[in-house]
């Protein structure tokens, strides 16, 4: 019965992990998406054709869904 105990104990150690790693993940790939968002926002407004993609643009919020939240 122990080890049957010990089995899942080291599942639910495992799933915590998975799931630890899922959030930082996701969390990463918000932040990417909303540089991604940022870049091509300040593309859509730019006079210049070949903006470039290392430019340093101004952080610019978005909501939960990923849309852009108009400046006042």
């Amino acid at each position: 019965m122990d080890k049957f105990v010990e089995f899942d104990q080291k599942q639910i150690e495992f799933i915590n992990k998975l799931e630890d790693i899922y959030n930082m993940l996701n969390k990463e790939s918000n932040k990417i998406q909303k540089n991604l968002l940022n870049i091509t926002t300040a593309r859509y407004h730019s006079n210049h054709l070949n903006f470039l993609l290392n430019a340093k643009l101004k952080y610019l919020s978005v909501d939960y869904s990923g849309n852009l939240i108009e400046q006042s």
